[in-house]
C-alpha cells in the first residue's frame, strides 16, 4: 500500500507538469457554466409549473456529464498518464527497478480514478452553487445530487481499465484516444440495446441521470465487476509483456 501511494504521487507530479489539470477542472466548470447560462436563458422553458428545478437541472448536467464528457476525460487521462512513459522511453527503465510490474499499472489506474473523482467533486460543487444562483427555491435533493457523483464514477470503472490497458500497449497516445473516442459515439447509439451489456463504453451512458425511472444499480454493478477482470487480466499481461 505504500509503494502505491509513493507511485501514485509521482505520477501525479508528472501529470502536473502535463497540463493534464486544466482538463480536469476545465471540463466540469465548462459543463456547468453551459447549462446555468441555458437554464437562465430558457428556465421557464426547461422547468415547467410543477417540475422540480434542482432534478431537471440535475438530469440536464448529469446526463451530458455522465453519458459523454466523464467518459472522454477518462480516455484522455488514460492515454496522457500512460504516454508519458513512451515520449520519454523509460518504460524498459522502470520495469528493470526492482519493484513488480503490477505495482506500476495499479498505480496508473488508481491516479486516473482519482482525477476522475476530483473532477466530478468540482462538478458537484459547481452545481450546488450555480442552483443557488439560479434561485431554485425547494431544498437541496442530496440523494440524487450523490447519486450525480457516485454512480457514473462506478460506470466508468470498466471503460477506465479498458483505456489503461490499451494506452500501455500503443507508443501513440493517438491510438487510444482514437479507439476511446468512437467507443463513447457509438455507445450513444447502442445504449439500452441489446449490445449495452456486450459494450462497457456504454455503461457509463446507462448510469447517468436520465429520465425519471433512474435505476444505475445494475450497470454500475457490472462496470466494477468488469473493471477488476479487465484490471487482473491487463497487470497479469504487462507483468509478463517484453518491454523494449
Amino acid at each position: 500500500m505504500r509503494l502505491l501511494m509513493k507511485i501514485i504521487i509521482i505520477e501525479w507530479r508528472k501529470l502536473k507538469r502535463s497540463g493534464i489539470m486544466y482538463i480536469v477542472w476545465g471540463a466540469p466548470i465548462l459543463i456547468i457554466l453551459m447549462q446555468y447560462f441555458n437554464f437562465r436563458l430558457r428556465y421557464h422553458i426547461l422547468i415547467p409549473s410543477g417540475e422540480s428545478p434542482w432534478w431537471t437541472y440535475i438530469q440536464e448536467v448529469g446526463s451530458f456529464w455522465g453519458a459523454l464528457v466523464l467518459p472522454i476525460i477518462a480516455t484522455i487521462i488514460a492515454a496522457i498518464i500512460c504516454g508519458i512513459e513512451h515520449s520519454t522511453k523509460v518504460w524498459k527503465y522502470m520495469v528493470s527497478l526492482p519493484i513488480k510490474r503490477e505495482s506500476f499499472y495499479i498505480g496508473k489506474l488508481l491516479t486516473t480514478f482519482i482525477l476522475l473523482m476530483i473532477s466530478s467533486f468540482i462538478l458537484v460543487c459547481g452545481l450546488l452553487i450555480s442552483g443557488f444562483m439560479l434561485g431554485f427555491s425547494e431544498s437541496i435533493p442530496i440523494q440524487k445530487i450523490w447519486r450525480l457523483f457516485i454512480y457514473p464514477l462506478l460506470g466508468i470503472v470498466a471503460l477506465t481499465t479498458i483505456q489503461i490497458w490499451i494506452s500501455t500497449r500503443f507508443d501513440s497516445s493517438a491510438i487510444p484516444i482514437g479507439i476511446g473516442v468512437i467507443g463513447v459515439v457509438v455507445s450513444l447509439f447502442v445504449a439500452q440495446s441489446d449490445v449495452t451489456f456486450w459494450f462497457p463504453w456504454a455503461y457509463p451512458f446507462m448510469t447517468a441521470p436520465i429520465g425519471n425511472l433512474y435505476e444505475p444499480y445494475f450497470y454500475s454493478g457490472l462496470s466494477v465487476f468488469v473493471g477488476l477482470l479487465i484490471t487482473f487480466i491487463g497487470a497479469w499481461e504487462f507483468s509478463k509483456r517484453d518491454i523494449s
